[in-house]
């Protein structure tokens, strides 16, 4: 962010230094800042610090746009993960690194190339040839500089079925 933070009054601790708490608002960037100390008091002379690197990071709020939970699939066709990354003020995140997997028990199966599509919304596609018949989970992990590294589960994004086959079959004509 840019600006002055001010603090009118605050005492020295018995070593000569002290202590700023600092919770950033949504103002701030998830970024670098340049930061500087000063003294403005007329009983000392006027005198500022070296500027001074403090990161600003933020927190990943992680969710699933498609397919909605529960999509039956068939094997054999594509399923299209669609996600949502935002920062901890709701705001998009852009180029992240965003990984997908579809998870049931031990079985990973990491999906290919992660999409940005922009505005946070990241994409990729897999094929479910191969899967068995089941409920698979979504496990995405997300990360960027200046961000918390962050994953989220999300339970019985789809599910697999097998398409009927008919096998044998025979027409009787009886009158």
């Amino acid at each position: 962010g840019v600006g002055k933070q001010r603090y009118l009054t605050k005492i020295t601790n018995a070593s000569g230094f002290f202590n700023i708490s600092f919770n950033p608002s949504c103002s701030y960037s998830a970024a670098k800042q340049l930061w500087r100390g000063g003294i403005a008091d007329g009983c000392y002379t006027a005198l500022n610090s070296s500027n001074f690197n403090v990161s600003v990071n933020a927190n990943f709020n992680l969710s699933v746009l498609a397919p909605p939970a529960g999509t039956e699939v068939v094997r054999g066709e594509n399923v299209t993960f669609r996600v949502n990354a935002s920062d901890d003020c709701s705001a998009p995140v852009s180029s992240a690194m965003l990984n997908l997997t579809a998870q049931q028990g031990a079985t990973n199966r990491i999906c290919g190339t992660v999409q940005a599509n922009g505005s946070g919304v990241y994409n990729c596609t897999q094929n479910t040839a191969g899967y068995a018949t089941q409920f698979y989970n979504l496990s995405v992990s997300a990360n960027k500089t200046f961000f918390s590294n962050d994953s989220a589960l999300f339970p019985n994004a789809f599910f697999v079925e097998t398409a009927p086959i008919l096998n044998g079959s025979n027409v009787s004509k009886t009158l």
